[in-house]
């Protein structure tokens, strides 16, 4: 009996994905769910593509939250 797979994380509308050929992407649509999904993925140099989920290879980009810097502590000046 064939083992079940692995679900994929789900990609959303708006997630930013990665390709093995044609790079970093943004989801610009979605119908379907899990590996039956279609997603339109525009890629900065490849252009707009209509993919299947299961055959595209495509893994989800996490961003990184940038980190805001803590404000400097104050300085105690010294009375004698």
């Amino acid at each position: 009996m064939p083992r079940p797979k692995k679900s994929p994380e789900e990609i959303e509308i708006g997630d930013l994905v990665r390709h093995p050929k044609w790079g970093e992407g943004t989801v610009l649509s979605k119908t379907g769910r899990g590996e039956e999904a279609k997603l339109v993925v525009v890629f900065p140099e490849a252009g707009q593509k209509k993919l299947l989920v299961k055959y595209a290879r495509l893994k989800k980009v996490q961003l990184k939250k940038a980190v805001e810097p803590e404000e400097p502590a104050e300085e105690i000046e010294e009375t004698e």
